[in-house]
Parts: C-alpha cells; sequence; structure tokens
C-alpha cells in the first residue's frame, strides 16, 4: 500500500517535513512547484518518491541533503537538487537504491559560515557506497570539484542518457552506462568495472587530468567512444583492461593512450598514439576552491582567530581537521608517487647495468669443464679402469673442476668485463636513466606541489595550533574520527582518546605477538611430549630386550655348568676304568 503525500502551500497539503517525518511504508510524496531548503538532513528507512508537479524541470528544487539506510529506496522525478560542498546531497549506503528521473543535480556556491572556514571540505554530490543509483537522463555538474559523484565498495551505478561531469570507481564497484556523457575525467580504480554500450561521449575539457583512467587491475569497455574535445584525448591505464569497438575523433584529433606494460588495451586504430608508462598509479590530483578574501577597505581592523585549538567547538574542529588532513594526504600522495618513479628507475638502473656477456662466459667455462670431466670419467669407466683408479680419477676430475670454477672461470670472466663491448654501451644506459631521474619533470613538479601545499598560510595558520607531536597524517585522521563519530567535543578530549587509542592497539598487538609466541612454545611442548613418550616406549622395549637377553644368558651359564659337570664326571669315571658309551 502506497501511501500519497501532497506537499506544498494549497490548501490540504503538507510541509515538506512532516511528509518525510511523520509517515513510513511505501510513500508517494506530490511536491507543488517551490524552492524547498532545509538544513539538517533526512535520514531515510522508509520508501519515499518524490514528484514534482510543476511542467519543466527547475520548477521544483530541493536544497537539503538525504542518506538512505536500512536497504531502502528513494526515487525523484523531474526535481533540481542544489547543495554546498559541506555535504553529500545524497548518499547511498550498502543494499539501498537511488533513482534519479530526468533530474539534475548542481552544486551551489561556496558560501562560508564564518571568515576563517578552512573552505576545503568537499564531498561528492552523490556518493553510493555499497549501493545501486540509476540515472535516467539526469545532469550531474561541479563547477568546483573534481568528481560530482562516486561509487565505491561494490556499489553499482546505471546511466541512461545521462551527463556528468566526472564519474569515480573504486573498490570492485561497476558502472553500467547507454548513449551518455562524462565532460571531464573517467576514473575506474580498484578491480572495478565500467561497461559502456551505445554511445559514450568525453569531452576531456581541460588539460588537469586525463580523460581516462584505470588502475588496479579495473576493465573498461566501451563499444562507441566518441570525443568532443577541442584538444587531445588522453587516457592512463595501470595494471588494467581496456576495449573500446568504436572510435570516433574530431578532425585532426588525436587519442594519446599510456599504459603499463602489464595492462590489456584493445584499441586498433589510426589516430591512437602509444606511450608506455612506469608500473605505479600517478597521484590523481584533486583542486582546492578558492580560499575566501575578505575584501579590503581603508582603515579597518582585520579580525585575527587568536583563540588556542581548545577552545574550538567540534564542528569547527572537524572543518579545520578535514583542511588539515586534505593537505597532508596530497602531500603523502606525492611523496608516494616520488619514491614510485625513483624506485622504478632504480629497477631500470639495475638491469641496464647487468653484467650479461662475462657472467655467460664464466658460466660456459664451468658448465663445460664439468661436461668434458663427466665424459673423461664415464670413458674411464668403460675403458676398463680399475675400482681404485675409478676413484683416483674422480678425485683428480673433482679438484680441476673445483680450480677451474674458483680461479680460472673468475680470471678470464674479469678479463671479458674489461674488455666487454657492451660496457660502454650499458654505463650510457645507465647515465640516461640517472640524468633522466635527476630532471624528472614529474618529481619536480610534486615537490613544487608540496613545498606550496606545506607553505600555504591557511595551513600554516592551522597546522600551528596543533601541538608538534599531533602534526602527522593519522593523528590528524584519528582526531578527525573520534570528533565526527561524538566520542570526543574538543581537542583536549581527541587527543587524549588518540593517544589512548593507539596505546591500547600497542598493547593488543604486543599481546597478540606474545599469545602468538605461547601458541608457537605450545606446539614446541607438545612436539617435546611426544619425542618424551617415543623415548620411553624405546626405553621400555630395550628393558625387555635386556631381560630377555639376561635370561638368555643365564640360560647358557646353567647349560655350561651342567656340561662341566658332566666333563667331570666322565673324567672320574674314566679314571676309575669305567668306559662310557655314548
Amino acid at each position: 500500500m502506497v501511501t500519497e503525500i501532497r506537499v506544498g502551500t494549497s490548501e490540504g497539503c503538507l510541509s515538506f517535513r512532516d511528509a518525510v517525518l511523520n509517515h513510513s511504508g511505501d510513500v508517494r510524496i506530490y511536491l507543488e512547484p517551490g524552492h524547498y531548503e532545509f538544513d539538517n538532513g533526512f535520514i531515510l528507512r522508509s520508501n519515499y518518491e518524490f514528484i514534482a508537479e510543476g511542467d519543466e524541470l527547475g520548477s521544483v528544487v530541493i536544497q537539503g541533503t538525504f542518506r538512505i539506510e536500512n536497504k531502502r529506496n528513494l526515487i525523484l522525478r523531474n526535481i533540481l537538487l542544489v547543495g554546498d560542498f559541506k555535504n553529500n546531497i545524497i548518499k547511498v549506503t550498502s543494499g539501498c537504491s537511488l533513482t534519479l528521473d530526468n533530474c539534475e543535480v548542481h552544486r551551489t556556491e561556496l558560501v562560508q559560515d564564518y571568515p576563517d572556514y578552512p573552505n576545503s571540505t568537499y564531498y561528492p554530490l552523490v556518493s553510493v557506497n555499497g549501493g545501486t543509483a540509476t540515472l535516467e537522463q539526469t545532469n550531474l555538474f561541479d563547477d568546483h570539484f573534481q568528481y560530482p559523484i562516486q561509487v565505491l565498495n561494490n556499489g553499482i551505478i546505471r546511466l541512461n542518457q545521462s551527463n556528468l561531469d566526472a564519474l569515480h570507481l573504486t573498490n570492485q564497484s561497476r558502472a553500467e552506462a547507454i548513449d551518455s556523457t562524462i565532460y571531464r575525467i573517467l576514473s575506474v580504480e580498484g578491480q572495478s568495472t565500467f561497461q559502456a554500450s551505445g554511445f559514450l561521449s568525453i569531452f576531456q575539457e581541460d588539460d588537469r587530468w586525463v580523460g581516462l583512467h584505470a588502475t588496479g587491475q579495473s576493465n573498461i569497455q566501451i563499444e562507441h567512444l566518441y570525443c568532443g574535445s577541442h584538444h587531445q584525448l588522453e587516457a592512463k591505464i595501470f595494471d588494467s583492461q581496456l576495449q573500446i569497438d568504436e572510435l570516433e575523433l574530431q578532425e585532426e584529433q588525436t587519442f594519446l593512450l599510456n599504459r603499463t606494460e602489464t595492462s590489456a588495451v584493445f584499441a586498433d586504430f589510426e589516430p591512437v598514439q602509444w606511450g608506455i608508462l612506469p608500473p605505479t598509479q600517478p597521484v590523481v590530483k584533486e583542486t582546492l576552491p578558492p580560499q575566501p578574501k575578505k575584501p579590503a577597505i581603508e582603515g579597518e581592523l582585520v579580525e585575527i582567530d587568536v583563540r588556542p585549538i581548545n577552545q574550538y567547538e567540534r564542528t569547527e574542529l572537524m572543518d579545520v581537521f578535514v583542511f588539515l588532513e586534505h593537505h597532508l594526504a596530497n602531500v603523502q600522495a606525492l611523496r608516494n608517487r616520488n619514491q614510485e618513479i625513483r624506485n622504478w628507475y632504480a629497477n631500470q638502473i639495475e638491469i641496464a647495468g647487468t653484467e650479461v656477456l662475462s657472467e655467460k662466459v664464466t658460466s660456459g667455462i664451468n658448465g663445460a669443464t664439468f661436461i668434458i670431466s663427466a665424459l673423461l670419467f664415464i670413458s674411464g669407466f668403460f675403458t676398463g679402469v680399475g675400482a681404485f683408479g675409478l676413484i683416483l680419477y674422480l678425485v683428480f676430475l673433482g679438484g680441476v673442476i673445483y680450480v677451474v670454477s674458483e680461479y680460472i672461470a673468475p680470471i678470464i670472466g674479469g678479463i671479458v668485463r674489461m674488455i666487454d663491448p657492451t660496457k660502454r654501451a650499458r654505463e650510457n644506459e645507465m647515465n640516461r636513466l640517472r640524468d633522466e631521474l635527476n630532471q624528472s619533470a614529474e618529481i619536480a613538479a610534486n615537490n613544487r606541489e608540496i613545498s606550496e601545499i606545506l607553505n600555504e598560510n591557511a595551513y600554516q595558520f592551522y597546522i600551528k595550533k596543533i601541538p608538534q607531536s599531533f602534526q602527522n597524517l593519522n593523528d590528524i585522521i584519528g582526531i578527525w574520527v573520534l570528533l565526527r563519530d561524538l566520542r570526543a567535543d574538543n581537542f583536549k578530549e581527541a587527543a587524549n582518546l588518540v593517544r589512548e587509542e593507539q596505546f591500547r592497539n600497542k598493547m593488543l598487538a604486543s599481546l597478540n605477538v606474545f599469545q602468538q609466541q605461547l601458541a608457537n612454545i605450545s606446539v614446541q611442548l607438545g612436539e617435546v611430549n611426544e619425542n618424551i613418550t617415543e623415548l620411553n616406549r624405546l626405553n621400555k622395549a630395550q628393558l625387555a630386550m635386556l631381560a630377555k637377553v639376561d635370561a638368555s644368558i643365564s640360560a647358557g651359564n646353567h647349560l655350561a655348568k651342567e656340561n662341566n659337570r658332566i666333563a667331570e664326571e666322565r673324567n672320574r669315571l674314566l679314571e676309575q676304568g669305567i668306559t662310557l658309551k655314548w
């Protein structure tokens, strides 16, 4: 049974809040034209369908947030949704579903709540965390941040004739698209899958990101790819698979396809230009919204927040720590990327410097010596040399093999190494790789960006408010999680709880190690007990055998005594002249 409700200002209509909070089950809500705005978001634990009664898209505007839980469904039809940058407009949790039918979602202007707001808290407009989303003829636009919609943790999204600024799939998520458009970037990560049938248009409107990005054993299948940008379409495929059946580019446009050697790419078209990437994942950078600047007025005193960190409210602290986490995470990602590049070049330098010729000569001499010695030994065996001669022959050949392998072959290998014609080429290649590493434009750009992030005025302002021992990414994230989960209301409580949890985790880890050691000792004691039991059994068997031996010895002694007695009696009778017949 579906409960139908009208929301609006007409007679008999309910308010938006009453319609959502005071009904349960399957609820269908008809919205009269108007702007519906609410500060606190709604957690939906029933099935809701919102239908706009206006004739055109935009007659009904919703400015608020929804979170779908308890395996429920939310359907929105012909509605314009707008949101800020501090929350997801819609969050779909595991087992729940969202349907946007002829809707449009975009972000409003970045209005600040107070002047010193960190201004970098970023939430996608729509987050599908383990749930399912279906977009029918729907637009998702975001002029400020990288991804307007994110699908993660086995989430599913279906696009049908829809337009998105960007789409991000991660952690084994899946997307199906039919005749849809992505204006900036399609990013598929963490064993996720994207499958497009019909036309998929990727515009790549700017060069901040590549238009097509896949990493982490992901899979992208596109039936017909169309590029409408005014410059080159670029793709980067890391340890993943890409298949494009048909490719349509504008006149004089090329498709630059970079991939790692471990990627399987099927895009056999003339306009495609290929490039090989190092076997690592690139840093996918995010943009930050512009920092708010208060207009300068002559003679005006600019207020500076001089409060210590412990006087900040919980919501202010959450914003501060999200801001710091964002910066430190970007710094860590850039540093990790630099290290990956250095590791890749170090591996290439090691490969280039491998001495192949001298090693082949050395191993060839050793192998030839062994084979010749074996043939000589076999020939000596068949020519009738005695056993002693064969032993001497074998000892002699063994000495020859030892001398050749330990002294002669290394000396010849050293000589070959000195006159190796490939030595100069290997040294040139190693020097080229070292120079390329030292002059790496990506490492230099990353270092510049790290310096810019760490020297940013807002970052320096907030990081200096925190004790130095907490100025690291793990502590920043830990404090933010405690504030988010309402386990702490101020910095002092959160900092103490973080240290307590770290100490507890350390003790638990030590306890786990100790328990594992006890388990290993128990196993060893069990083996010792088994050995003792076996020794006892063998000892008993040995004692029984010794008893039998003692009995046999006693019986033998008895028979010997009896034989001696009979011999003495026989001798006595012989002395008496009595002859016995035996």
